[in-house]
């Protein structure tokens, strides 16, 4: 559900882990580790733009696309991931909420 996807829901759960959907039988687990707030809220009752780091394996990793989503709290969605490439804690991906 797309209105529990906000910066305010999201920001408590860095270091939790988000299941990637990668193919109908492909699930690999992701950790929020960073929730940044790109800007102020454009109007009462909606969220500020925010941008979301995820650390997953290095292998196998996620092309840049959309890909079904799923948080234990928040339940599921369909988001845009971009890799940023890797790092010591493993492949990171970014999500950007505008």
């Amino acid at each position: 559900m797309l209105p529990t996807w906000t910066f305010t829901a999201l920001e408590p759960l860095v270091g939790q882990t988000f299941l990637l959907h990668l193919a109908p039988d492909q699930v690999q687990s992701l950790r929020l580790s960073e929730a940044q707030a790109l800007g102020e809220p454009r109007g009462e009752g909606v969220s500020v733009p925010f941008s979301l780091l995820f650390h997953g394996p290095a292998q196998p990793w996620a092309a840049q696309g959309t890909y079904h989503m799923e948080q234990a709290e928040l339940g599921a969605l369909d988001v845009f991931l971009v890799p940023l490439g890797p790092d010591a804690r493993g492949m990171r991906y970014q999500a950007i909420f505008n």
